[in-house]
């Protein structure tokens, strides 16, 4: 549209040539606005699918994306949160969590801070999720009651969630296989009927 507006500026009319081009460019702002504003709302759901974690770091308590918890992070879990990684619970006060995304139990579990004399890598290695009194927090879990503070000990595929969806992965694949695998006996089981 541009250039046919440049040839008809020297072929023909100014004014209507000149008209023309601004419209073009008026067309042409209209759709920058438009995709502009568009990347930020797609932004603002990126942000809103991601789900936000409470963590303490240098001090100081910020809201981040629960994919930016690192090993070490301190995190604040309050009721309605859902805890963005495996972590040991150094605080809380009748923090009861909801683990039945990873144990099927329909009743919330109760919480405990860990002991002085408790190692926390010994912990997170042992422990599973399940049963009440436990100072361990998983990922992907609902808060349900209380409040606590946890150390974040594994996050992505090094959590109890992340180890499910990889043996879930392995599974399927192993079933691919004996698909492939029966397929040609299978096919000459049936011909030779």
């Amino acid at each position: 549209m541009i250039a046919c507006g440049v040839i008809y500026l020297f072929l023909g009319d100014a004014q209507e040539a000149l008209i023309l081009l601004g419209f073009v460019f008026f067309i042409i702002g209209i759709n920058l606005y438009q995709e502009q504003k568009t990347e930020r709302s797609l932004e603002a759901l990126r942000d809103l699918s991601s789900p936000r974690a409470l963590v303490i770091r240098d001090g100081e308590r910020q809201r981040i994306a629960g994919r930016e918890v690192v090993e070490g992070d301190l995190i604040v879990v309050e009721e309605g949160d859902r805890v963005p990684a495996d972590a040991i619970l150094l605080w809380s006060t009748h923090l009861t969590i909801d683990e039945s995304l990873l144990t099927g139990e329909s009743v919330p579990v109760r919480k405990r801070t860990i002991q002085l004399e408790e190692d926390p890598e010994k912990l997170s290695a042992t422990l599973r999720p399940g049963g009440d009194d436990l100072p361990t927090v998983y990922s992907g879990t609902l808060a349900v009651q209380g409040q606590g503070i946890a150390q974040v000990q594994a996050t992505g595929i090094g959590t109890e969630m992340g180890k499910i969806g990889k043996a879930l992965q392995t599974v399927s694949n192993s079933h691919f296989e004996i698909n492939r695998a029966l397929t040609p006996i299978l096919a000459w089981a049936y011909s030779t009927k």
